[in-house]
């Protein structure tokens, strides 16, 4: 209980109280976020935009071989995307052959008579089953 009166005391220290002032302006214009620079380490990361919704910047470092590796990005609603020459790239994809689709034959004689002798018995059975229905709709 003491925790829990202790965590609201420091809960409510921290919002202005009527009158006051809040203690910092929040971002809402696209400035520095992060911005420094270390040439003799060989380190360096600047970053603009509106914290939480709209980012871009960019990061150098050397790597143990001397070169100094390069990195750029933007990260928005979009997603993060980074660029710089030590990144994989992906392979590009293989080529596809182009579908042959098969070719529809002409059917046989038997296949053609079986056509028409189910066509004829399913629209028997359609008539019929309509002549019940309405039957049915008469007397009832």
């Amino acid at each position: 209980m003491k925790v829990l009166i202790f965590c609201l005391a420091l809960t409510a220290q921290g919002f202005p109280m009527e009158g006051e002032e809040p203690l910092a302006e929040p971002l809402t214009a696209a400035e520095h976020i992060i911005n420094y620079e270390d040439k003799e380490a060989g380190h360096g990361h600047v970053q603009t935009g509106v914290a939480g919704e709209k980012v871009e910047g960019a990061v150098f470092y050397k790597v143990p071989e001397g070169e100094t590796v390069h990195l750029t990005y933007k990260a928005d609603e979009n997603g993060f995307v980074a660029i710089g020459d030590h990144l994989p790239v992906a392979p590009q994809p293989l080529a596809v052959e182009a579908l042959v689709h098969p070719v529809m034959v002409e059917n046989t004689p038997e296949v053609a008579d079986a056509r028409d002798q189910f066509q004829a018995t399913f629209e028997e059975v359609q008539m019929r089953n309509a002549a019940v229905v309405g039957d049915k709709a008469h007397r009832g």
